[in-house]
């Protein structure tokens, strides 16, 4: 079932990039003078008020970029990643199948190399598997015991390798609990780390 959902994701994320790249012709949508960008790579996550360890996953995205310079810019797009956390108490994962819409965030280039950035998503969680859950504990759309809607804020760095590639490094903390478990008040936030390559098509 895991993989069949990755598949699903990454087919969704490649059949908007190819409709992109015909209709638009490597400019910005809805912008003409934005930069389009395709990221992917991996994350490792974790959630606060569980005991568990983290959890390896995927992660997929696809940007539109607006510089106002060499040295400023503004991000906007969606992603997809797996997030969750590995249950110690009962060797399994919570598992979430996450869409990341990403309003804004603002970029920053030092010597046209170094980059930082600072922004905030919102996280959608489509599917997913809630070991807790006294319903259903197995894989399902909107999984029992966890809220559809979350926010996130996230920092972090990057190098361009070229103009178009470049390798960055974030980490997202949670701002929402999650936890939808009736007669439950434990706090649950999930935080990822992301290592990442993108491409950027000028």
């Amino acid at each position: 079932m895991n993989l069949k959902l990755h598949l699903t994701f990454l087919l969704l994320f490649l059949s908007f990039y190819t409709s992109y790249a015909q209709y638009y012709g490597g400019n910005g949508f809805f912008c003409y003078d934005c930069t389009f960008t395709v990221e992917v790579g991996g994350t490792l996550a974790n959630i606060n008020g569980i005991e568990a360890s983290e959890k390896a996953g995927l992660y997929v995205g696809i940007f539109n970029s607006y510089e106002f310079n060499d040295t400023w810019a503004i991000r906007y797009g969606m992603g997809y990643a797996n997030l969750g956390a590995k249950i110690k108490e009962y060797n399994t994962n919570i598992v979430l199948h996450t869409v990341l819409i990403e309003p804004a965030s603002v970029h920053y280039t030092i010597k046209d190399r170094f980059k930082t950035f600072l922004g905030g998503n919102i996280g959608i969680s489509m599917a997913g598997k809630n070991p807790y859950s006294e319903e259903e504990s197995g894989m399902m759309l909107m999984p029992d015991g966890i809220k559809f809607f979350d926010l996130s804020i996230f920092a972090g760095g990057g190098y361009k390798l070229t103009d178009e590639i470049d390798l960055n490094l974030k980490y997202n903390l949670g701002l929402t609990n999650i936890n939808n478990m009736e007669d439950s008040t434990a706090k649950w936030k999930k935080n990822w780390l992301t290592l990442s390559v993108a491409y950027t098509f000028r």
